[in-house]
């Protein structure tokens, strides 16, 4: 017997790569253990999930043998490698689980933890602790539904302490982020007993603070969501006890307000609201201002006395509370949207002065345009690139200006004229002039502009530098950012650390097809920031850009063993998977299929849920004609994640094709192929699915499509093919 079972595990392991003279214990190399093999053939061959099966075994009793000799990153690689294998078989999740918790690896386990959960949850205290994870990385929705599942497994004996009212506070939360908000009440109810008599749930001082908060604002809090449920008496009534605990009455007159504009009692709500109003006070933001414009609405049957009304009422506000920026600003937007500009440039200068905002800047830039003040134009687009750093940050306004090419070139002359007159220009009108020339690629204009806001000196000239490079980049022009970058590297504007400027430099330069240089200056960024994993990809990324695939295999090799075992950071875990789905790319070029699909099982044995790895190893399945059914299923899961994703749809439609399904395959890759970044691989794919469709003229054009989109230089083969295809229809 034991000789069976010996024989059997060998076969098993040899299978994943592991020689018998590796097992410990067990003499495999002893003749007088080894029976004669006879070669067995099935009388039924297992299908599909039947060899995941066998696999997840194997891979299965391969990590207990790692677990047992202590090597248990192997061994938890190989667990989560079975278990992926075989879903069904829920012991081997429950042994990922502890096993990366006990190597630190956090963000790990609680991603299986999670899967556990969610296929077991009998373990209320485990599904709170991951519910909270999941609400602080913002998955709401995942969140909430382990709460409900920890609410579920309470009993009559299940204490009603702290946590209980925890559980119950952020529940609440979730569901009201969520807009869920009559199944927020429940929960709530709860935190307004703990509110109510604290020592009926053992909550001292101390851990209220940490359970409930500010009890001021979890009653407001309650209070939003009985008034989104349109509960208006228990809104008022826990508003009241809101301020109760914090004293706010004009925060109080307002919240009643809105209660009476619920309820369509105009005039009291315009009762409550000037109380807040007249109070002077910009706690609540501008939605008091909203409210009073949605109240002139109301009282006003004509819309321009109701407008009238409302500027004449924020007028009299304004005269008395000019400090107040928010009024000011809401008061300035009434004006310009009234075609007030005159008064409304006044009032909008004069809150910039205050309180600079975008909007702000926005407004101005909009209304000197309109009044072809160029002068004003220039000054505040120099203010607003001074704060912001850059004109792309201002949005549609000033899309729209650089759009009107006579409005820059009057700009740029502008400016030009004030430096021919001695003007001196501040940095941010020079580095705006630029950046505006920039866009008309005028550099004989833009060069001396940028030359006058590095001299300028305030802030640091390497700022100016930086944006002035990043700028270029954007714009295409890779030699002259690179030349940017090297200035600043050379004239030492950033004394300390020029490892930026080089990562900068790698980038414009290999971008520019300069390979060598790019990699020379990468390294020299590397070398200055020795612990960054994303200083040390950029040496990877060029070689892999560069299409130098073996030379880039190495480095990201080299990249891994270097920084692999930091389980600490979450972005080192980022430039990890990257590197791996880049090394996968990789062995495709180099016609490596095997280890082009084990780059991308390493990404899921560490993010299981991981759609871009998912949809990737399914193409490369179904590409080969194998595994054809469960690359079905990872297609179909991740299209059904991102139904609008040019790649999964191609990759769900090659998949139909593979099996076989060719209307469907056209349906899916119809939709990949009308998309305007769709490449000649999709569009090769929609030939090949219309010809199986029975369509060999749509299949000639797709084809024909195809090749305009090929790269002539990278697929030759691919095109040669292509024309072969369209050859033999013709």
């Amino acid at each position: 017997m034991f000789v069976r079972i010996a024989g059997f595990l060998a076969v098993a392991l040899s299978c994943l790569g592991v020689q018998s003279e590796e097992i410990e214990g067990i003499p495999f190399e002893d003749p007088f253990f080894v029976d004669p093999v006879t070669e067995l053939k099935p009388r039924d061959p297992r299908d599909e999930e039947q060899t995941f099966r066998v696999e997840a075994a194997a891979r299965y009793a391969y990590g207990r043998v790692l677990e047992q000799r202590d090597q248990d990153a192997d061994a938890l690689r190989q667990y989560e490698r079975a278990w992926r294998y075989d879903p069904s078989a829920f012991g081997i999740l429950q042994k990922i689980v502890p096993l990366a918790f006990s190597l630190k690896r956090t963000e790990e386990a609680a991603r299986y933890a999670v899967m556990a959960v969610e296929r077991d949850p009998t373990d209320a205290n485990l599904l709170l602790r991951l519910a909270y994870q999941l609400s602080e990385n913002g998955d709401y929705a995942r969140a909430v539904s382990l709460y409900a599942m920890a609410q579920r497994l309470e009993t009559e004996e299940t204490d009603q302490d702290a946590s209980f009212v925890l559980s119950r506070m952020q529940m609440g939360k979730l569901y009201f982020l969520l807009g869920q908000h009559e199944k927020a009440r429940k929960p709530f109810e709860t935190v307004q007993q703990a509110l109510a008599d604290p020592d009926k749930f053992q909550l001292n001082q101390s851990l209220q603070n940490v359970v409930i908060g500010e009890p001021s604002q979890a009653y407001a809090l309650i209070a939003e969501n009985e008034l989104q449920c349109g509960r208006y008496a228990s809104a008022e009534e826990l508003f009241a006890q809101s301020n109760a605990a914090k004293k706010n009455s004009p925060v109080l007159a307002f919240h009643l307000a809105r209660i009476a504009e619920k309820q369509e009692k105009t005039a009291a709500a315009l009762k409550h609201l000037n109380t807040y109003l007249e109070a002077k006070v910009d706690d609540a933001g501008k939605d008091p201002y909203t409210l009073l414009a949605k109240l002139m609405a109301q009282q006003y049957a004509d819309p321009e006395q109701a407008s009238a009304a409302l500027r004449e009422r924020l007028a009299e506000l304004y005269q008395e509370d000019a400090a107040n920026y928010v009024l000011g600003y809401f008061y300035a937007q009434q004006l310009w949207d009234a075609e007030q500009a005159d008064l409304a440039e006044t009032v909008f200068h004069d809150m910039l002065q205050l309180r600079p905002t975008v909007e702000g800047y926005q407004a101005l830039i909009e209304i000197y345009q309109q009044q072809k003040d160029y002068p004003q134009l220039l000054k505040t687009l120099g203010m607003a690139v001074s704060q912001a750093g850059s004109l792309d940050a201002l949005g549609e306004p000033v899309e729209k200006l650089l759009a009107d090419k006579a409005i820059v070139k009057k700009l740029i002359a502008l400016a030009r004229k004030q430096v021919a007159d001695g003007q001196t220009l501040d940095q941010g009108v020079a580095l705006a002039t630029a950046l505006a020339a920039l866009h008309l690629k005028d550099f004989a204009a833009a060069d001396p502009m940028i030359e006058l806001a590095i001299a300028a000196g305030k802030p640091s000239p390497a700022g100016v530098m930086a944006s002035w490079g990043l700028e270029l980049m954007s714009a295409d022009e890779y030699d002259r950012s690179a030349a940017v970058f090297r200035r600043a590297i050379d004239e030492g504007v950033q004394p300390q650390n020029n490892a930026a400027f080089h990562y900068y430099m790698s980038g414009a330069l290999e971008m520019a097809g300069r390979t060598d240089e790019a990699l020379k200056s990468a390294r020299m960024a590397a070398a200055e920031e020795p612990t960054s994993s994303s200083f040390h990809a950029r040496v990877a990324w060029i070689s892999y850009h560069a299409g130098r695939y073996a030379e880039a295999r190495q480095s990201y090799k080299q990249l891994l063993a270097r920084f692999d075992k930091d389980y600490d950071s979450a972005e080192v875990r980022k430039v990890m998977r990257d590197a791996r789905m880049a090394l996968s790319n990789i062995e495709v070029h180099l016609d490596n299929m095997p280890a082009a699909e084990e780059w991308l099982e390493q990404v899921l044995d560490e993010y299981p849920e991981q759609l871009g790895a998912y949809n990737d190893l399914g193409y490369l399945w179904a590409d080969q004609g194998k595994n054809l059914h469960r690359a079905l299923k990872m297609a179909e899961q991740a299209a059904a994640s991102e139904p609008d994703n040019m790649a999964y749809q191609d990759t769900l439609g090659w998949a139909y094709y593979r099996l076989g399904r060719a209307a469907d395959a056209v349906s899916e890759l119809t939709k990949a192929a009308a998309d305007e970044d769709a490449d000649g691989v999709i569009h090769d794919h929609l030939g090949d699915a219309l010809l199986a469709n029975s369509e060999p003229k749509k299949a000639v054009d797709a084809w024909r499509q195809a090749i305009k989109k090929f790269d002539p230089q990278k697929d030759q083969k691919r095109i040669q093919a292509t024309r072969q295809k369209i050859k033999q229809q013709s």
